[in-house]
């Protein structure tokens, strides 16, 4: 190891030069890197910035199947036919993060990033412990033996990408990072303050030529509000409003430019702790999801969406008050958002569908046990629906989830044996989950502490690229796949990111098809007679009357909470009696949104389903629908 000397004696000198010879540490690298306060940091950081360069020499010219053969995206500017990560650069470039997440202000943290984004690989964190306990007497050795280890050429170039949170520890750590990883040999790019998620993008930016996207903050911001508006193409009838805590970390920042790019009658944020008060002080996702109370600085009322990023920006959960006041807090992560278009066989109709993990994950205090009724799939038997991919025409993707032990029984069965979707179970930790999940073609994964992401494997984009330009098909698969592709886009497929997140449940909820008001339609008779908007009931009459033991009556809800996805309290969907062969259900909701549900029933199930479709398309017309009118050609079931 005679190369390696020289490198080994100037860090020598630099670690006894600034703190004599230490002896060995007891400090461990795990999923968020080495934490502590950030006075005791300052060797371990100096040693990170040494690993960085070891490790970036040892991934240089590597490849990943995963992003080889990318399609040509009109979401990413600038275009681009391919993408691999054969490294076009002489040198290979790892990140390293300075940043706590959602630690207190006084601490601080220190993680590797892989070159697509991804978390450190288990046998360089064992190497990044070693080397941070190391004694200074030891140091070189350990530096030597890494080397051996991983066979690596003293003589080749690596580059370090780092970034930093907002924490006034963070310059100082920044300028010992620098010093170990020159001293080892890495060239450094400091990007300043930027959210844990925009780090890991601009690592996968730089390792993939630009392919992946521009590796500046700019390049991010449009990429995100580009794929917002391929989303949503068109302006909905009024502007969405979300209420966002930025636990005063680097989200808000982020938050406010990438705002700078979506226009306003499409969607408005009003930003609270913005990172004008104290970080993580009584607000911020950990805080919001584990003690189920709303964050100091958000003045709210009943039916206001609201949303906390933490720290570093890389998971949200959002809350609300429900009537009465009471406290719900829920973790959305886009992570388990499909795009279901039912027009080409998929899970639950053309309309963009939310499955919200924190129904599913052991905390919440809201598991409902949901019927196909609530997710739009009223039309659908019970166990029809296992193992059907998402299919455009003639082109299949399978999907699948990838959860941990903490996951909620519930949802494994809700999505094995209702959506018919492969679960797959990993141990905890995010690099085991997005290792696995990139095994599917498109991979969702979350934890239950919130965060997680979707991976969209290089054969679901060519497949959803082909099918948004194919003449082949109908228009519906072709807006479907333009939606999923846009979808592959807006998601940082590197790491869970608040901000993207946000910016894909807004999204989806615009997608929702709503009515103006759903006030304008009143009942009496316990509900089961419509007396206004006029004529509506006479309509429901004569259908019903075209239908052999039909019946169908509509209903808005009169809760004050304004939210476009709703808390209901469903039982059991069970069958009335054999020999009528009809599907009867109960709802009971503790929360409302700008829709009306209809409720239908007949002899079959074909029957119904028809009735059911005829029935909305009167609401629509008549109660001042927006989107499209429910037909079955745009699956409204």
């Amino acid at each position: 190891m005679a190369g390696w000397r020289c490198l080994v004696e100037g860090l020598e000198r630099e670690e006894k030069k600034r703190w004599g010879s230490l002896p060995a540490g007891e400090a461990l690298y795990g999923t968020a890197g080495f934490r502590d306060r950030a006075d005791r940091l300052g060797r371990v950081v100096f040693r990170v910035g040494v690993l960085a360069a070891l490790r970036a020499r040892a991934t240089r010219g590597k490849t990943d199947s995963s992003l080889a053969c990318l399609p040509l995206s009109n979401y990413v500017s600038p275009p681009f036919s391919s993408l691999s990560l054969s490294l076009s650069s002489p040198a290979a470039s790892v990140g390293v993060m300075i940043t706590a997440s959602h630690n207190p202000v006084q601490d601080n943290g220190v993680k590797v990033v892989e070159p697509l984004g991804e978390m450190l690989v288990q046998e360089w964190e064992d190497f990044a412990t070693r080397l941070a306990n190391a004694s200074t007497e030891t140091l070189g050795k350990v530096v030597e033996e890494i080397a051996e280890a991983a066979g690596l050429d003293p003589g080749l170039p690596s580059k370090v990408l780092l970034a930093r949170d907002n924490r006034p520890s963070g310059d100082c750590l920044r300028e010992l990072l620098v010093s170990g990883a020159e001293l080892a040999g890495a060239e450094c790019n400091d990007y300043g303050v930027l959210t844990t998620p925009q780090l890991h993008y601009m690592v996968r930016c730089v390792n993939t030529g630009g392919r992946y996207g521009a590796a500046t903050e700019d390049g991010y911001y449009d990429k995100l509000s580009s794929a917002f508006h391929q989303m949503v193409p068109e302006c909905p009838e009024s502007p969405s409003l979300v209420k966002v805590d930025a636990a005063n970390g680097v989200g808000g920042a982020s938050m406010r430019k990438v705002m700078g790019g979506v226009r306003g009658e499409w969607l408005k944020v009003e930003l609270c702790n913005d990172g004008s008060g104290i970080l993580n002080d009584q607000c911020g996702a950990d805080f919001v999801k584990s003690g189920q109370k709303a964050p100091k600085g958000v003045e709210f009322l009943a039916g206001d969406r609201c949303a906390s990023f933490d720290g570093d920006a890389d998971r949200i959960v959002y809350f609300w008050k429900n009537q009465g006041d009471l406290f719900s807090c829920i973790e959305y992560q886009p992570f388990s958002v499909f795009l279901q278009m039912d027009s080409f066989s998929c899970w639950m109709g053309t309309r963009l569908r939310l499955l919200q993990p924190s129904l599913f994950t052991s905390n919440s205090r809201n598991f409902r046990s949901l019927s196909p009724s609530w997710w739009g799939m009223s039309g659908v038997p019970r166990g029809s629906l296992t193992k059907r991919p998402i299919s455009l025409g003639s082109v299949v993707i399978p999907p699948g989830v990838v959860q941990t032990a903490y996951a909620n029984g519930g949802s494994t069965a809700f999505l094995e044996k209702l959506l018919g979707v492969p679960v797959a179970c990993t141990s905890t930790g995010v690099k085991h989950l997005h290792h696995k999940a990139a095994s599917f073609d498109i991979g969702v994964y979350f934890e239950a502490n919130g965060h997680g992401t979707v991976l969209f494997g290089s054969r679901a984009q060519e497949k959803l690229s082909v099918a948004a330009k194919d003449a082949g098909v109908s228009e519906a698969v072709q807006r479907a796949a333009s939606l999923l592709y846009a979808m592959s886009q807006l998601v940082n497929q590197a790491v869970g990111d608040a901000v993207s997140d946000l910016l894909m449940v807004e999204a989806i909820l615009i997608h929702k098809k709503v009515v103006k008001d759903r006030m304008v339609v009143k009942t009496t008779d316990f509900e089961r007679n419509c007396v206004s908007p006029e004529g509506l009931q006479e309509a429901i009459d004569t259908l019903v009357a075209s239908k052999p033991r039909a019946r169908s009556f509509v209903r808005c809800y009169i809760q004050q909470l304004k939210l476009h996805v709703s808390w209901l309290k469903i039982s059991e969907v069970k069958r009335k009696n054999s020999e009528n062969s009809r599907w009867v259900s109960h709802i009971q909701p503790s929360g409302t949104e700008d829709v009306v549900r209809v409720y239908a029933e007949a002899e079959t199930q074909a029957l119904a389903d028809e009735l059911t479709v005829q029935v909305a398309a009167k609401v629509f017309d008549l109660a001042g629908g927006t989107g499209e009118t429910p037909t079955r050609s745009n699956n409204f079931l």
